[in-house]
């Protein structure tokens, strides 16, 4: 009967450290392409500066955006870290 608990922790931590290593990843991929749903929606909004999930980024008026290359296990929800509120162009006559 011990030998047979023995196992079954065994195969138990086993499987937990599987589900983990194989879980991870799937999820991440998951919140990665929510996050770059939300990431246009914070742009388009004024938002020039944000956190993807991982890094920070900045957004300058010429349109480009550079961000830290910090590598992340875990990706987490973007947000806007700066919001300027709606971008409103100029009317002109």
């Amino acid at each position: 009967m011990v030998k047979m608990m023995k196992w079954l922790i065994i195969i138990f931590v086993v499987f937990v450290v599987i589900s983990v290593t194989v879980g991870v990843p799937i999820v991440n991929k998951i919140v990665e392409a929510n996050n770059k749903i939300i990431i246009k929606e914070l742009i388009k909004n004024g938002c020039t500066n944000y956190f993807d999930g991982c890094n920070d980024c900045q957004v300058y008026t010429n349109g480009e955006i550079t961000c830290t290359l910090v590598g992340c296990v875990e990706i987490n929800k973007a947000k806007c870290n700066v919001d300027n509120g709606p971008i409103i162009p100029l009317l002109t006559k």
